[in-house]
């Protein structure tokens, strides 16, 4: 099953956003919506699949994504936002930290067969503006 099949079938669950420069994807960022049984039935929010590119990062656009995310949730009635990073990004649990995330849970994974990727960010230096639906701040040296 493709990624846009998934999309057309479950438009609401979840969303796909990039930031662009210069008509280049400098950031990623996944919501998905999760209904469940834990905390009397809640919505909660998943942020997953955060990237910036490396020459864009520190000028604001990891939080500008993240504070949509926040935004976002919270008009679609999560009760919380959550997400995973792995133990060795210790620059990003700092990161996440600023942002009012605490570590509160230990995650587990089993890995299955693997898949080719749908895509791939590329790692080209660019000088512009940073930009993806609300989110716009300077990049590049």
């Amino acid at each position: 099953m493709s990624l846009p099949h998934v999309l057309a079938i479950e438009p609401a669950t979840f969303q796909l956003r990039r930031a662009t420069a210069d008509e280049s994807v400098v950031g990623t960022m996944q919501l998905t919506f999760i209904p469940g049984l834990a905390r009397q039935g809640a919505l909660r929010a998943q942020i997953e699949a955060v990237r910036v590119r490396e020459d864009c990062r520190s000028f604001g656009l990891g939080r500008a994504v993240i504070q949509w995310a926040i935004d976002e949730a919270r008009r679609r009635g999560c009760a919380l936002v959550q997400l995973t990073s792995d133990k060795q990004r210790t620059d990003a649990h700092r990161f996440y930290a600023r942002l009012g995330f605490v570590d509160s849970h230990e995650g587990l994974i089993s890995r299955l067969a693997r898949r080719k990727p749908v895509c791939r960010m590329r790692r080209v230096p660019r000088q512009g503006t940073c930009r993806g639906g609300a989110w716009s701040v300077p990049c590049g040296p």
